[in-house]
């Protein structure tokens, strides 16, 4: 059956022999044959045509997802930078990004393996949650009070027996909506100390301003219901210097230089340029910071591949992340 990746290497977007770094091998041909019979014949359009409809369709997708997300939650996303991250999120931003009506995008360093990076970066946590369904105002502060110590002294104890050491964060938030609503907002809560009523007042200014943030609106005259509390405890952080992309040992070219030229050329299917372009190939971890790469053109990694559309262009920052300016 054709898949995405397919569909990308018929676009021209992967390299069949650079897919992680030359050590797996793509079959180009295998690929364009399912394109050709999944795709292309039952809809009378060549393979080319075909890949470009399977791009167009999950990069909408994407973007609808995107969009109905910002939506519930309040959020413009024209005022955002798009993060692309994962093995094949760099090939598709541009697209996603300009059907989102976002102008720049960045691609960090080891995008393909971010969330694992973050991962051995990030410090130990657990999070806790305990459900307690009441009127705000009629709450009964001795439980929250109770119920929330026994799941701090739960989770550093657990902190402590990962040995965490004494570097301990704790953190606290409330879900509540207003009485007879479904959903629920998260929130935190205004003191790390033991609540009670005279917390109210702070309790439910934070609430309506997550609501407003949120909904685009507040609503005094309806009472505010907890659903449920949420306490996570945090321990330092496992790598506590300055990130650097040495760490990844992605350390770039030589800053000033200008960078390493390009590594070779091929054709790239590009939607608005009616067809294929013949586009520049650059090695991801010869760019150095400060190097700029008009579009059309491919940055390769080892583990993702990132697209820069004609009329954009390619900035390296000082931590080798790619930042792509998208023109209009």
């Amino acid at each position: 059956e054709p898949t995405v990746t397919d569909a990308d290497l018929v676009l021209g977007y992967l390299n069949p022999d650079y897919f992680l770094g030359g050590e797996m091998q793509l079959d180009l041909a295998g690929a364009t044959s399912a394109i050709q019979r999944g795709v292309a014949e039952p809809l009378n359009v060549s393979a080319p045509e075909a890949a470009r409809g399977v791009y167009e369709v999950v990069n909408e997708n994407m973007a609808n997802a995107a969009g109905v997300k910002a939506a519930e939650k309040g959020v413009d996303l024209r005022d955002y930078t798009l993060l692309a991250f994962g093995g094949a999120a760099p090939a598709h931003a541009w697209d996603v990004a300009r059907r989102l009506y976002m102008r720049r995008v960045m691609v960090p360093p080891a995008a393909g393996v971010l969330s694992a990076l973050g991962c051995l970066l990030s410090p130990l946590s657990f999070d806790f949650v305990f459900g307690y369904l009441h009127e705000l105002d009629h709450v009964r502060w001795d439980r929250v009070n109770s119920a929330y110590a026994d799941l701090e002294r739960q989770g550093r104890r657990w902190l402590a027996e990962a040995g965490a050491g004494d570097e301990i964060g704790v953190h606290r938030l409330a879900d509540m909506r207003y009485l007879g609503q479904r959903y629920e907002v998260s929130f935190p809560l205004p003191t790390s100390g033991p609540l009670g009523a005279e917390h109210l007042p702070a309790i439910k200014e934070t609430f309506y301003e997550a609501y407003r943030q949120q909904y685009g609106r507040e609503i005094h005259e309806v009472p505010v219901e907890a659903v449920s509390w949420r306490l996570t405890v945090v321990g330092p952080r496992p790598f506590a210097g300055e990130w650097s992309p040495r760490l990844i040992g992605n350390e770039g070219g030589t800053s000033g230089s200008g960078g390493a030229g390009p590594k070779g050329r091929r054709p790239v299917y590009f939607p608005g340029a009616g067809g294929y372009l013949d586009c520049a190939v650059y090695d991801r971890r010869a760019l150095a910071p400060g190097v700029r790469l008009d579009g059309p053109a491919i940055v390769e990694d080892r583990e993702s591949t990132t697209v820069v559309p004609p009329d954009a262009w390619a900035d390296v920052d000082e931590l080798n992340s790619l930042v792509i300016e998208l023109g209009r």
